[in-house]
C-alpha cells in the first residue's frame, strides 16, 4: 500500500484545504498521515478523515531554537512512518517537511506551494523569504502550485525551475463542494441571517472574505465602498467576513471597532459555515494583492456571485474576466469601485456573470473532480524510486 504523509503548520489548514480529500485517498486504498501542531483540532480531522495523525510542534514565525527541535520532532515521524510520498505545504512546515524528507530519504518529496508571501514584503523580510523558499524547492522533488500564475512567478522571480514545477488539474489543492456552494437567495437560514446582520430586503450587498488586512486589500475594499460605492447607493451594504488580524492597517488605525462605525459597513465576525454569506452577497469584493488559488473567489463563482479583484497571482486563475466578474489593475480601487456599482445597478449583468461563474467552476474546480486529479497524481509515482517520479 503506497503511504502519504501531509504535512502542514496547524490542522485547521487541514481542515480548510483538504478536508474530504484526506479520507477520499484513503479510501481509495492509499495510507494517510498528517503530521501538524498538537491542537484540539488535529484529532478532530483525524477522527474525521479516519486517518493516523501525529504531533509536532511547529511555529508559524520564525524561531530558530525551537525550529531546530521541531525539524529534529518531525524527522522522528518521518523516519517512522517511512512515506512513499511526503506533501507538506504552509511556509513553515513546507520548510521543515522538504527538509526532514531529505534528510530521510523519502522517495517523494512533494512541496505545495500555497501562495507567494514574499510577493508583498520587501528588505531583509523578503531576503528571509526568498531564502526559505529556495532551500524548500531544492529539497523537493516536484512543486507543485495551486494556480498556473503562481507557477509563473516562482520562475519569475528564480524560486524554482521549470521542470519541478506542476499544476494539477487546472489548480486548487481541494476544489470546491458544489453542493454546499449552490445558488440561494433565500431560505430560513439566509433569512435568519440576514436578520442577525440587520440587513433589509432592500438592501444591496457588498462582500468582503478573508483576513482584515492590507494584504486582503482590506484598506482598498473599504475606500472603495465609502467613497464610491455607498455615496452612490445608500442602500449598499459592505459585509465583512474575516478573522480579526488588521494590525498595520493604516486605513483601520482606530482597530476593529472602527468598521462598524463606517455608514453601511456591517462586521459579521469570523464564520466557517460560508455558504449562507454568499447567499446575501450580489458581489465579492476581493482586492488581496496576492494569492495561490483564492478559495473565497471559486466558493462565491460557484454560489453564482460576480466577484470584482486584482489582476494579481492566482486571482487571475479564479476570475474569468468579463465572464465570471472584473478584473482591475492592482491598487486601482476606484475601477474596483465602479465595477462592483455596475454589478449592483445591473441586474442582469449580475445574474449572466454569476451563472458563468457557476459554470466555470463545476467545470474545473468541482470537488470530486479535483481530488481524482491528485489521485491521478500521486499513482505516477513509483514507489520503488529514490529520487524523480515516473514521467
Amino acid at each position: 500500500m503506497k503511504k502519504i504523509l501531509f504535512v502542514v503548520t496547524r490542522p485547521e489548514t487541514a481542515r480548510a484545504f483538504l478536508k474530504g480529500q484526506l479520507g477520499f485517498l484513503r479510501q481509495s486504498g492509499l495510507w494517510i498521515g498528517l503530521a501538524s501542531n498538537p491542537e484540539p483540532g488535529l484529532e478532530a480531522v483525524g477522527n474525521a478523515e479516519r486517518i493516523d495523525t501525529f504531533r509536532v510542534r511547529m511555529r508559524r514565525r520564525p524561531a530558530p531554537v525551537q525550529d531546530l527541535a521541531s525539524l529534529r520532532a518531525l524527522l522522528r515521524v518521518v523516519r517512522s512512518v517511512s512515506p512513499d510520498i511526503l506533501n507538506a505545504s504552509t511556509p513553515k512546515a513546507g520548510f521543515l517537511g522538504m527538509i526532514a524528507g531529505r534528510l530521510a530519504g523519502v522517495p517523494t518529496r512533494i512541496y505545495l506551494a500555497r501562495g507567494l508571501r514574499l510577493e508583498t514584503t520587501a528588505g531583509v523580510r523578503r531576503r528571509v523569504l526568498s531564502a526559505t523558499e529556495r532551500l524548500s524547492v531544492r529539497c523537493a522533488h516536484r512543486v507543485v502550485c495551486v494556480s498556473p500564475s503562481l507557477a509563473e512567478a516562482y520562475q519569475r522571480l528564480g524560486l524554482a525551475p521549470a521542470e519541478k514545477l506542476a499544476i494539477v488539474g487546472r489548480g486548487s489543492s481541494n476544489g470546491v463542494d458544489t453542493k454546499n456552494f449552490s445558488p440561494r437567495r433565500s431560505g430560513a437560514v439566509v433569512e435568519e441571517l440576514r436578520r442577525r446582520l440587520g440587513l433589509k430586503e432592500s438592501d444591496r450587498v457588498v462582500g468582503f472574505v478573508g483576513r482584515l488586512t492590507n494584504d486582503k486589500g482590506l484598506g482598498d475594499a473599504v475606500k472603495a465602498f465609502r467613497e464610491v460605492i455607498y455615496p452612490k447607493d445608500p442602500n449598499a451594504r459592505l459585509v465583512l467576513v474575516g478573522a480579526d488580524d488588521i494590525a498595520g492597517a493604516a486605513a483601520m488605525s482606530g482597530g476593529r471597532g472602527a468598521l462598524a462605525r463606517i455608514p453601511g459597513v456591517v462586521d459579521a465576525g469570523l464564520s466557517f459555515d460560508m455558504a449562507p454569506y454568499y447567499g446575501l452577497m450580489d458581489v465579492l469584493l476581493f482586492p488581496s494583492l496576492r494569492e495561490g488559488m483564492p478559495n473565497a473567489v471559486l466558493e462565491a463563482s460557484a454560489s453564482e456571485v460576480p466577484v470584482v479583484g486584482y489582476r494579481v497571482t492566482g486571482v487571475r486563475d479564479a476570475v474569468v474576466d468579463g465572464v465570471s466578474g472584473r478584473l482591475c489593475e492592482k491598487g486601482d480601487w476606484r475601477s474596483l469601485a465602479k465595477e462592483a456599482a455596475t454589478y449592483l445597478a445591473d441586474g442582469g449583468l449580475r445574474r449572466a456573470h454569476g451563472a458563468a461563474g457557476r459554470q466555470y467552476v463545476m467545470r474545473f474546480f468541482e470537488q470530486e473532480k479535483v481530488w481524482s486529479e491528485w489521485l491521478r497524481f500521486y499513482r505516477s509515482f513509483d514507489p520503488s524510486a529514490r529520487a524523480e517520479p515516473v514521467a
